[in-house]
């Protein structure tokens, strides 16, 4: 797991280095006495992405399904973030078969540190509030001092919800395709509780939810739709 997320840090920072093609003109202008009045926190784009690394890395933990999508609107210097996935979880042991099957939901503002790149790269820090829904499914056998092997089976609807901080690097690869990843912190998550006496597990989004707070990480494939050219402020000479 390391080796990869190490492998896709450096793909990202070769991407950073090598000139990447188009023109920074076509999709951003520099602000100046001509673009008086221009209000520049209308959006002029939209950034659509999924994530890659879900789907492979099932391939190598195959109890652990989740695909991402993400949607970005730029504000001058924000962005309005909102994230849909769904996750699946299966874990067996001797004795009791768990699986999980659920939705998440993120959504909040991203603050953008490369502001005055007129390819419209990113490197952000941003906060979201997230929630999730699912069901969790638990079929086995207890053992129980006074009666042996007591058969149990559990189908619970649950809901969670959290907060994330988040930071993240998006680079321009061609045209409207960017690739980039993200990298979040999520803690204070809250939950329902169930009418059976069993407490969630594995909460979509989330993690294991024994832990007061998880990290995850992300690698995106993103397209930018753009209706405008983006104003940005001219870079600063030395």
């Amino acid at each position: 797991m390391k080796l990869i997320l190490k492998s896709l840090f450096n793909i990202l920072l070769l991407f950073i280095v090598i000139p990447v093609f188009g023109q920074g003109n076509e999709y951003s202008i520099e602000m100046d006495s001509t673009l008086k009045g221009y209000n520049k926190f209308s959006p002029t784009g939209i950034r659509i992405g999924a994530d890659l690394l879900g789907p492979v890395l099932y391939f190598i933990d195959n109890r652990n399904l989740s695909y991402e999508f993400t949607a970005e609107v730029d504000f001058d210097r924000y962005f309005l973030v909102a994230e849909y996935g769904n996750q699946q979880f299966k874990e067996v042991n001797d004795n009791v078969d768990y699986s999980m099957n659920g939705s998440f939901y993120r959504i909040g503002p991203d603050a953008n540190f490369l502001n005055s790149d007129n390819l419209l790269n990113s490197f952000s820090f941003g906060v979201r509030y997230a929630w999730g829904t699912y069901n969790e499914k638990v079929i086995g056998v207890v053992d129980e001092p006074n009666w042996g092997g007591v058969p149990v089976s559990f189908d619970v609807d649950n809901k969670s919800r959290w907060l994330e901080l988040s930071t993240g690097v998006k680079v321009r690869l061609y045209r409207g395709i960017f690739m980039g990843y993200t990298l979040r912190f999520r803690f204070l998550r809250k939950s329902t509780v169930p009418d059976v006496p069993f407490d969630s597990y594995y909460v979509p989004g989330y993690g294991l939810a024994d832990r007061s707070n998880t990290w995850g990480f992300r690698y995106y494939v993103l397209y930018r739709i753009q209706w405008a050219k983006k104003p940005i402020k001219p870079k600063r000479k030395n």
